[in-house]
């Protein structure tokens, strides 16, 4: 069972389980589906509002759907919480990183 599967089959066991679902929208940042990225980290984002990783991951997402406002607020909702890598985002909405 690869990652993908077994985080599908936590959140199916576990269906609030934010960490999986922020997990999954990793999965899908990486592999250059940002609308599945988004909608699971959305789906994190409901059910957890005190992870830092899972704004700045639908901040990445959004970037890459080109949506400025989403993109803004979920960026300055990973400031709030204090997360820790802000600097890799700040570069990837400047171009100077790409993930594609």
């Amino acid at each position: 069972m690869g990652a993908r599967e077994a985080y599908v089959e936590a959140t199916r066991i576990l269906p609030r389980n934010a960490e999986a679902y922020s997990s999954l929208s990793v999965i899908e940042i990486i592999e250059k589906d940002y609308s599945k990225a988004a909608e699971y980290g959305e789906k994190a984002w409901s059910i957890r509002q005190d992870l830092p990783g899972i704004p700045a991951n639908l901040a990445v997402a959004y970037h890459y759907l080109k949506n400025d406002v989403k993109k803004r607020h979920f960026y300055n909702e990973a400031k709030r919480l204090n997360y820790h890598q802000l600097e890799a985002i700040d570069q990837i909405f400047e171009g100077t990183v790409d993930i594609e």
